[in-house]
């Protein structure tokens, strides 16, 4: 039977939900020592969840910069998710993670965007025909969006709620566009 993950590996894989990051950088952010950054890292990499890439930094030794492993594991869990809530069950599941997310932001498109790139996502604000959009033309969840469409309508009613105003999905990135177009304000 395998032991739980602990609070250091949850920790760690929360950190890396928000991006890929090196051992040094992840030890400084949770304020750990590198060496139990590196030790966790190899746990957590032999249960087949985190994974590195070398990148190249100049001179010297590559860096190994860590990633989550998602598709296997959160698949999984999300099939049986729907299967156990259904699908209005699985969006409330992931409106409720998105809010957690999203924390207490300022509800201007600003620091939405702002908060977002730091998720890893390549956003920007564009006027449009007199609408403000939101234009996301990369997602760190685009394998899973694929599969869960609930991801991206609980991500619109999510920043709906945290800007106060009403914000429509126009088109996805999962779905095959160019970028995910969230209108915001009235449609």
């Amino acid at each position: 039977m395998k032991r739980s993950l602990g609070r250091t590996k949850t920790r760690l894989l929360q950190e890396l939900e928000r991006g890929a990051k090196t051992a040094a950088e992840l030890a400084e952010r949770l304020a750990l020592s590198p060496v139990a950054v590196h030790r966790h890292l190899k746990d957590l990499e032999a249960r087949g969840l985190v994974a590195y890439e070398l990148e190249k930094n100049g001179r010297g030794r590559p860096a190994k910069r860590w990633r989550l492993l998602r598709d296997g594991f959160c698949q999984g869990v999300l099939v049986k998710v729907r299967a156990r809530l259904g699908r209005e069950g699985l969006l409330a599941l992931l409106l409720e993670w998105y809010r957690e997310r999203l924390g207490p932001l300022a509800s201007d498109p600003a620091a939405l965007r702002a908060h977002l790139v730091a998720e890893g996502y390549r956003t920007e604000l564009v006027e449009e025909n007199g609408r403000l959009l939101l234009l996301q033309r990369r997602c760190p969840r685009l394998e899973l969006a694929r599969a869960f469409p609930e991801l991206c309508q609980a991500e619109a009613r999510a920043y709906a709620e945290k800007l106060g105003a009403p914000v429509t999905l126009k088109a996805t990135l999962a779905e095959g566009g160019t970028a995910c177009r969230f209108c915001l304000g009235e449609p």
